[in-house]
């Protein structure tokens, strides 16, 4: 009756929003995390569109394979290895790499509801299973969960239980008594929907940066992209990495890295998210002498507007995290990476070694 009415009951569009500190020291607003909580049975029944549209989306390939965030078979052990690879490739080959990351400011709070929409139709889900799974967030009530609001709520389950009513007849009459924030745009973290509507937006920016790094730049002799011998001594391009809304970025070039910096830039600037200048890590590393040594090398990212240039500085050196590894420019081997690696194949090991016993174990 839901499907076919495109009926959202009222409490499915109710909200929980748990502010979750970042750093634990900290008591500022700016390091809390935004984060929501739904009813179950809302998770239930999105659950069920969103599997299906997972199963199609893994089975026909429809998302850029740089994307490693909320995917099967995929986590930060995939994003952070690529990034590996080229460091140490780059060392041996003893050639230019330059490296960058792109954070986003509150990006899941950023995305407005038609760019939701756009993103799953984008990729061919139907419109109306595309309204009806972004609607259920559009001009719902997220009400701030803290001491008082439980106070209220737990008096309100007392009262639906003397009059032998369920919780969710009076989520009405809850968000009434309460002060809240009605949703106009974003994509909750933690509910089942952001973990397709998220990979479906980012893959707009992933599939632009793809267009510019693969067939290059018209007027430049040069690949664009970097290249490595990880394969028998073929050069094969190393894809840019991506985990949710994290993004670096590798090219063998400056002036490249320029153009993907212009590309990501006019991305935030349709869609309306905000480049944390602050946290970009841009490094230019030259470990041979095929080109020349540039002076302070700096790239442009434009923020607010397109007439609004900032310089972000490329360093020679220093030490960056990306997905929890952190990489260091002159590391000859990631530590951190070789003993997350060793980790999951003394899982696998172990997984095996129980298959073969079973296996051998006579019935």
């Amino acid at each position: 009756m839901m499907w076919e009415s495109k009926h959202i009951p009222f409490f499915l569009k109710m909200r929980w929003l748990v502010l979750v500190l970042k750093f634990l020291n900290s008591s500022s607003l700016a390091d809390m995390r935004p984060l929501t909580l739904v009813e179950v049975g809302r998770k239930v029944w999105m659950g069920y569109f969103i599997k299906e549209l997972s199963k199609k989306i893994h089975q026909y390939r429809l998302l850029r394979d740089s994307q490693n965030g909320g995917l099967k078979d995929k986590g930060t052990d995939t994003a952070s290895v690529l990034l590996t690879n080229a460091l140490e490739s780059a060392r041996e080959l003893m050639v230019q790499i330059l490296v960058s990351s792109w954070d986003k400011k509150r990006a899941f709070d950023s995305m407005s509801k038609n760019l939701a929409k756009f993103s799953l139709i984008r990729l061919g889900v139907p419109r109306e299973i595309a309204d009806y799974i972004i609607d259920h967030d559009l001009e719902g009530p997220a009400i701030i969960r803290g001491g008082y609001t439980k106070k209220i709520l737990a008096m309100m389950k007392r009262k639906a239980a003397g009059e032998g009513r369920s919780y969710s007849d009076l989520s009405g009459r809850i968000a009434k008594m309460l002060q809240y924030l009605l949703t106009e745009r974003g994509c909750g973290q933690g509910d089942v929907p952001s973990t397709i509507v998220w990979p479906a937006t980012f893959d707009i920016l992933l599939v632009a940066i793809c267009e510019v790094l693969e067939k290059g730049i018209e007027g430049y002799r040069v690949s664009p992209a970097f290249y490595s011998d990880q394969e028998s001594f073929v050069l094969k391009r190393v894809n840019e990495s991506a985990y949710v809304d994290d993004l670096i970025t590798i090219t063998a070039q400056k002036r490249v890295m320029q153009v993907v910096a212009d590309v990501v830039s006019a991305f935030s600037l349709i869609f309306g998210f905000d480049l944390r200048i602050d946290k970009l890590r841009a490094f230019l590393l030259q470990y041979g002498c095929e080109n020349e040594v540039e002076v302070l090398p700096t790239i442009i990212v434009r923020t607010k507007h397109w007439d609004n240039e900032q310089q972000v500085a490329l360093k020679d050196e220093g030490e960056f995290k990306f997905v929890g590894i952190n990489h260091a420019s002159q590391e000859r081997l990631n530590t951190q990476h070789y003993e997350l690696i060793k980790k999951r194949i003394k899982v696998y090991l172990i997984a095996l070694q129980c298959a073969v016993r079973c296996k051998a174990r006579p019935i």
